[in-house]
């Protein structure tokens, strides 16, 4: 029931969940089918599928209750986890509470927490409360913890607040005040929809961008252009909230202003004539799936002070040809750049200490693969780097003895050291597999086009880290030298 009530709620935003983009996985686990005892809904978890149920997680209520317990145990398996949303088709409930010896969840005045008061996980909609002060313990608001709270219209939201949820204040009819911290660094998807915060801007004509005290929260899906002299984002917005843009058929161009700090999830997925794209320096992080299916964008300059980029960040995006990894960035997420069939080199720093799993499957085009780290953690699956499913044909470059050296003959893949004296990498700018004096002369031409920029890293053959007329010079006289 719950689930249902949810999508309802939600519809608007229900292609923006993971699992409407099919090119990610999911994550193992065997789940019973759902019972009720109590008042709650739950099922039976089997985690890491030995055939013995680990767990058990709450799914949904009774909507008539007014008074719910979160219980130690169920069926004599721990209640750990609570599924998002559970409570929120219940219009009546006033209060829930926490079996004493719950080592996963609090209550405090009938308002569920996670233990130790780290996430406010639900605030029941019929409370009688019209203003609420956050505890200063809380770190998260987690998705529709506040939903359809008819009666609030003021949340004071503490500055130890990191992250405020999917949904999490969705339907709070009369919310039209709240202030959110420096300290957030995610404003989820459908966060402030239906509150009186966005309804007063839209009666009033305040379009076509709108906003939540420093955060970009929605748009208007006519929107074509976002731009410095046409629908600009506010000079001091903190952050633009998850999906703003998400599924903006006509958006076209996107500058984002110098104050912006953070992008959340999906913020621009789906956009599929999104060629142009400007991201300040201001920018520290980006969250999942952002640029997920753009596929009209071709490149992108990601500024080096971005530290975290979150999972299927360029998924899908088959036109994607040139992109960089910031210097800040230690962890490849999941599925990064899968699908991106136009990528054909991908060069990751040495600064990346983590390549999770599916980061470039299905990258039909991928043929070099740098490894610059070499102790970076791959994740031991042949769809880290394919071609097609767990096919690849190209090359991977890393040191000898790196652990790109022993992902690449665990699977069978073409390894070159970048530490030897191979040329094969360095010098092959036309990326045919070989170095001769085409490449030499592709370098040339491509400099005098004033087409620079477009030269893949190879073409740095004397490792300047610049591409000009030395690298030419230098390859023509390696080649002589090898006569």
């Amino acid at each position: 029931m719950t689930k249902k009530i949810i999508s309802a709620l939600t519809a608007f935003v229900c292609a923006a969940s993971a699992c409407a983009f099919t090119a990610f996985s999911v994550s193992a686990e065997k789940v019973s089918k759902e019972k009720t005892e109590a008042g709650l809904t739950y099922v039976r978890v089997d985690y890491d599928l030995d055939g013995n149920d680990d767990f058990v997680r709450i799914t949904g209520c009774d909507s008539t209750a007014t008074t719910l317990n979160i219980p130690v145990t169920i069926e004599n398996l721990v209640v750990k986890e609570i599924e998002p949303g559970s409570f929120m088709g219940n219009a009546n409930l006033t209060t829930i509470e926490v079996g004493a010896k719950n080592k996963y969840f609090d209550s405090d005045d009938g308002i569920l927490f996670t233990e130790g008061g780290k996430d406010l996980v639900c605030f029941p909609s019929a409370k009688s409360k019209t203003s609420y002060t956050i505890p200063t313990s809380v770190k998260t608001i987690e998705d529709y913890a506040f939903a359809s709270c008819a009666k609030l219209t003021a949340v004071t939201i503490p500055d130890t607040l990191t992250s405020i949820g999917d949904g999490a204040f969705i339907s709070c009819k009369k919310l039209d005040k709240i202030s959110i911290p420096k300290s957030v660094e995610n404003v989820g998807i459908a966060a402030f929809y239906n509150t009186e915060i966005l309804a007063y801007q839209k009666r009033n004509n305040m379009g076509p961008l709108y906003y939540a005290d420093k955060w970009l929260i929605s748009c208007d899906n006519t929107v074509v252009n976002v731009m410095a002299d046409e629908n600009t984002i506010q000079s001091g917005t903190t952050g633009i909230a998850g999906g703003v843009f998400k599924d903006f058929k006509k958006l076209s161009k996107v500058e984002v202003p110098a104050s912006v700090l953070y992008i959340s999830d999906e913020a621009f997925m789906n956009c599929p004539e999104l060629s142009n794209v400007s991201i300040p320096n201001s920018v520290q992080k980006m969250g999942e799936r952002v640029f997920a299916k753009d596929t009209r964008l071709t490149e992108i300059e990601l500024p080096d002070q971005i530290s975290k980029i979150g999972a299927g960040i360029f998924a899908g995006c088959t036109k994607l040809a040139k992109v960089n990894i910031p210097s800040n960035v230690v962890t490849l997420p999941e599925s990064a750049f899968e699908g991106c069939s136009s990528l054909v080199t991908a060069d990751i720093p040495e600064t990346v200490y983590v390549i999770e799993k599916l980061a470039y499957n299905n990258c039909t085009k991928l043929s070099k693969v740098i490894v610059n780290n070499s102790n970076c953690t791959i994740t031991d699956a042949p769809q880290t780097f394919s071609n097609k499913d767990e096919d690849y044909t190209g090359t991977i470059y890393g040191a000898n003895g790196s652990t790109a050296q022993k992902y690449a003959e665990t699977y069978n893949r073409d390894f070159q050291p970048l530490d030897g004296g191979d040329s094969s990498l360095a010098g092959d700018a036309n990326q045919d597999g070989k170095v001769n004096v085409r490449d030499a002369a592709f370098i040339a031409s491509t400099l005098a086009q004033g087409k620079g920029d477009t030269l893949p890293i190879t073409a740095d053959f004397n490792n300047d880290k610049k591409v000009n007329v030395r690298d030419a010079a230098a390859i023509a006289n390696y080649l002589a030298t090898k006569k």
